[in-house]
């Protein structure tokens, strides 16, 4: 009886130790790193679309003169020229594997220009033993200069890799607004298809910076509404008024940007139009330049 009973415990004290090496194993496997930075000229082995490795490394061109900028940036796969990526003014590329399923590795490919400029975001797949640019990711979000679309960002915003997920990858962008300076959110992008596409509508506020206050001073009187493009007020402004910056979106073409004030009421208001001393909103307003 009791040499049964041991047997039992033995079993159950096997079990235990089987689930918790299996739950730490796939712990370990969901906090590994899913994104990797790479060095040009360095070559790398790495899955892309299925299980198969393959070598892989990018280089730049430079121009002919001292202090161009590059002409191209060339993506050699298994030792042979897969890619080439014409230059549009970049200084640098910024070029990462990103593993966004057990199967799927995409590369992607930030350019990079003076103050830090973001030329373009650039997606690369690997499908049918080719490597495709499935997206830019700023003809997606941004609008050319000026230009009022509902693409959500002007054409002086920055962007950069934040994280990757399941067939998903996210970008911080800054965005400059006329009434409140620079500001931050985070954008996801999901892989469907062959394509990349923007998820969301509206977008919450990010303080990764020091000079980005999580609570701004009023320094103009404004109307705050019930809703982003609409004409209900919600509450007013004065200055002098403390209120917190919350999210940003696009109606109509023009920026919108949410805000609390000390009252615990919402409400969103329209970027201004023009830049002038006016425009802006707020004393905490921070301005590249």
């Amino acid at each position: 009886m009791r040499e049964g009973k041991y047997r039992l415990w033995k079993q159950i004290v096997c079990l235990i130790v089987l689930c918790a090496g299996f739950l730490y194993s796939k712990t370990e496997a969901q906090a590994a790193p899913r994104f990797q930075k790479l060095t040009e000229g360095k070559t790398y082995q790495t899955t892309l679309t299925g299980k198969k490795k393959h070598t892989l490394k990018f280089v730049c061109v430079e121009g002919k003169e001292p202090g161009d900028y590059l002409e191209e940036v060339n993506i050699y796969l298994d030792g042979k020229k897969e890619k080439t990526v014409r230059g549009i003014g970049e200084y640098y590329w910024n070029v990462y594997l990103c593993r966004v399923g057990t199967k799927k590795t995409l590369l992607y490919m930030e350019g990079i220009s003076d103050n830090d400029y973001t030329t373009s975001i650039r997606i690369m797949e690997y499908r049918n033993k080719k490597l495709r640019q499935i997206a830019d990711l700023t003809e997606l979000s941004r609008n050319n200069s000026e230009d009022k679309t509902q693409k959500l960002f002007s054409g002086w915003a920055r962007g950069i890799l934040q994280r990757v997920g399941d067939n998903s990858l996210t970008v911080r962008w800054s965005e400059t607004g006329k009434s409140t300076g620079i500001v931050c959110v985070d954008v996801t992008y999901k892989l469907a298809g062959s394509r990349m596409v923007q998820s969301g509508s509206s977008y919450a506020l990010k303080f990764p910076y020091e000079y980005l206050k999580k609570e701004w001073t009023a320094k103009e009187s404004f109307s705050a509404y019930t809703k982003a493009g609409g004409s209900k007020v919600s509450f007013r402004i004065q200055p002098g008024d403390r209120v917190k910056p919350l999210r940003l979106t696009r109606k109509r073409g023009n920026l919108w940007f949410q805000i609390r004030n000390a009252e615990g009421k919402k409400g969103w208001f329209k970027d201004a139009e023009t830049h002038s001393d006016h425009s802006v909103y707020f004393e905490e307003a921070m301005f590249a330049g």
